[in-house]
């Protein structure tokens, strides 16, 4: 996995650390916060922002990564969360320590102009897209699907069979 860059120089023609500046941000000195999502395409473009916004422009760089899309517009706001059940936990506002994020997964959630109301003037600018574009799936190994499918005509490609009300897959997947 890629978690950032310390101390070693990507570029030949790079700023080195020591003539590396921080940013003024809610009047307080600090690098350029980048929270990162943990899956690697993520951790991956982070680590590419980071190199150029450090080696080309001569800003520091910090990355803090968590395992939740949905908790970026929250971290950039500067709001604090619980790492284990990613619910936030307030603190939202000034001083704020993470300031980009990247594949954000949740730009066409109907949710999304409420949440962005409730952090105010903290809301995060969607600046656009990166220049590719992702999906999202589950995926199942075909025995299991063939065997569900044989026992009792339950789909398990398709997400509503896993209504637990309704239908026991895990008689036939990994629990």
């Amino acid at each position: 996995r890629v978690y950032g860059v310390h101390s070693r120089l990507c570029l030949p023609d790079a700023i080195p650390e020591f003539e590396r500046q921080n940013v003024a941000v809610d009047g307080i000195s600090m690098p350029i916060g980048i929270w990162s999502s943990s899956w690697d395409s993520a951790l991956i473009v982070s680590s590419i922002y980071q190199i150029l916004v450090q080696e080309k422009l001569g800003y520091n760089c910090s990355i803090s990564v968590g395992n939740s899309s949905k908790i970026q517009l929250w971290k950039v706001a500067g709001c604090e969360h619980d790492p284990v059940s990613n619910n936030i936990t307030g603190g939202c506002g000034a001083p704020r320590h993470q300031h980009v994020t990247f594949e954000f997964w949740h730009g066409a959630d109907a949710e999304l102009p409420t949440w962005l109301l409730e952090l105010g003037n903290f809301a995060p600018e969607n600046l656009g897209s990166i220049g590719y574009s992702g999906t999202e799936g589950m995926h199942i190994m075909r025995p299991p699907i063939t065997a569900a499918l044989a026992d009792s005509g339950l789909p398990l490609e398709h997400f509503r069979s896993y209504n637990r009300s309704w239908y026991n897959p895990s008689m036939y997947t990994a629990t």
